[in-house]
């Protein structure tokens, strides 16, 4: 990454519509389309909510749990899931990009959960983001 993600809505009263996801991502919203879709088929709900200290951001929810953040940013969305600490090893033993494997090895595991962070750019990002989001969903 080589500079700072921005939130492409910071608007309270400009809600995300398919038609501006398109224009703030460009050249990487078929990743992030895939991404949704994925999620959508696999039963879990994607629902925008606005914070005042970050914009408008998704939620993918399974039921009533969280599973995952989802934000569309100038030029690249990204998933986001917490993955407790405990669970470490099973994480990096699922079949994710090398890079990303190694972000997680270079985390602080001394804290209660590890931010996991994928850039949806390209079909890799987004099979790795529901993979991700699959093994969060499993989780107890």
């Amino acid at each position: 990454m080589d500079s700072p993600r921005v939130n492409a809505f910071k608007e309270k009263d400009v809600a995300p519509t398919a038609v501006l996801e398109q224009a703030a991502l460009g050249s990487t919203y078929d990743a992030y389309a895939q991404t949704m879709s994925n999620l959508e088929a696999a039963g879990l709900e994607l629902e925008w909510a606005f914070y005042r200290d970050g914009g408008w951001l998704q939620k993918c929810l399974d039921g009533r749990k969280n599973v995952a953040w989802i934000c569309v940013n100038e030029g690249v969305a990204t998933v986001a899931c917490y993955i407790p600490t405990r669970h470490c090893e099973e994480l990096l033993s699922l079949d994710l990009p090398t890079t990303l494997l190694d972000e997680v090895r270079a985390l602080d595991v001394t804290k209660k959960s590890l931010p996991v962070i994928i850039e949806l750019r390209s079909s890799v990002g987004a099979r790795a983001a529901s993979e991700l989001v699959a093994f969060k969903r499993g989780l107890k």
